[in-house]
């Protein structure tokens, strides 16, 4: 979600990609779902392990939710993590609040980068 959002309200402004410590094998259909009702279609994607490539080829690392039991933190240290909700097992009405958060986040972080 977002990567779909910030490549949506980056306008290619900057590059955006979306990685995880144990991403599964397919999207969440309740997260496609909850895209489609803005009319962005992610159907496309699919789920990426992060890497150190993409780790060093980046500027600015966030975190949806590394809790201290998670790996993340010995792969990478983000810049900032905003401590989001995993929206896996979670139904529409939840996702539909992870997705406008991630949203508000995106963009608060475009106005940042773009200052």
């Amino acid at each position: 979600m977002a990567e779909a959002f910030a490549m949506q309200i980056g306008n290619r402004h900057f590059e955006s990609s979306s990685a995880g410590t144990s991403p599964s094998e397919n999207l969440n259909e309740t997260v496609v779902e909850a895209m489609l009702e803005l009319n962005i279609d992610i159907s496309a994607q699919k789920p990426k392990m992060i890497t150190k490539e993409i780790v060093f080829e980046s500027d600015i690392l966030i975190s949806m939710g590394c809790s201290p039991d998670q790996d993340c933190g010995v792969l990478f240290t983000p810049h900032e993590d905003w401590g989001l909700d995993d929206p896996h097992g979670q139904p529409l009405s939840a996702v539909r609040d992870i997705r406008d958060e991630i949203l508000k986040k995106v963009l608060t972080l475009s106005r940042t980068l773009n200052s």
